[in-house]
Parts: C-alpha cells; sequence; structure tokens
C-alpha cells in the first residue's frame, strides 16, 4: 500500500511546538503510513505543496503572505488534506 505524503509543518510564537513536532514525528512513524516530511517556521513551505496529500499544520499567530495563502487555498480544493493541531485555529489572525 502506497504511503500518505504528508508534511508536518511546526512554528510560531505562542505554544511549544518544537517540543511537540519530534513527538507527533515518531507517533506518525510508528503508523508506517505515512511518507513524511517536516518543515519547521518557513511558510514558504506552503507554496510547495503539490507534493503532499496532507498537512499536519502546528503552528500559531504569524503572519501569511497572499501568495502562501491562494497556494494554501488552491492546494486545498484539490481535496488534500489538512490536519490542523491545537493552535493551528489561532494562526494569521490579520
Amino acid at each position: 500500500m502506497a504511503k500518505v505524503k504528508t508534511l508536518v509543518f511546526g512554528g510560531g510564537e505562542i505554544h511549544d511546538w518544537k517540543g511537540i513536532q519530534p513527538k507527533l514525528v515518531a507517533a506518525l512513524e510508528a503508523s508506517d503510513a505515512f511518507e513524511l516530511s517536516t518543515v519547521q517556521e518557513n511558510l514558504d513551505a506552503l507554496l510547495e505543496l503539490a507534493a503532499y496529500d496532507v498537512l499536519v499544520f502546528h503552528y500559531t499567530v504569524g503572519t501569511i503572505s497572499d501568495a502562501q495563502r491562494d497556494a494554501l487555498s488552491s492546494w486545498l480544493i484539490q481535496g488534500k488534506g489538512y490536519v490542523g493541531i491545537h493552535s493551528a485555529a489561532d494562526s494569521f489572525r490579520m
């Protein structure tokens, strides 16, 4: 069975993404269902989502550019998966 190509994205200003991301990656690796990549803090990764089936997003606050927002929206419209972890709902307040 093909593994789900997954990007685990961590970052932001408030929550302990540095402590959580390694544990999250380890849990996903244990299932052997995912082909994982990780990114920390670099929102330009949202411009390069085409290779992924799922984005696991653990980020908070921050500022997203129009290009980053549009790329993420276009990727989602294609039916890709988005998993917002905890503080993701508090991202990009502006």
